[in-house]
């Protein structure tokens, strides 16, 4: 198991699928299993009023993604 910076024990986590109805067809999408659609939803609230335009999901999952390689790369 890897050691995050903070000394504490990492799990390698399994990826799941995650379905997302958009406007035109249904996307698939592999996401760790940890980005749920609660989380997904906690970051739309804490980072839209800080973007002039509304994000979408697809956004959040971006946002989430880069956040999670920062603290593997700290």
């Amino acid at each position: 198991m890897a050691r995050g910076s903070c000394g504490v024990r990492r799990k390698v986590i399994k990826s799941v699928l995650l379905r997302e109805d958009t406007s035109e067809h249904k996307v698939e999408k592999v996401l760790p299993a940890w980005v749920t659609p609660a989380l997904i939803d906690e970051t739309l609230q804490v980072w839209n009023p800080w973007y002039k335009g509304m994000l979408s999901r697809e956004h959040a999952i971006e946002i989430l993604r880069n956040t999670a390689r920062l603290l593997e790369v700290a």
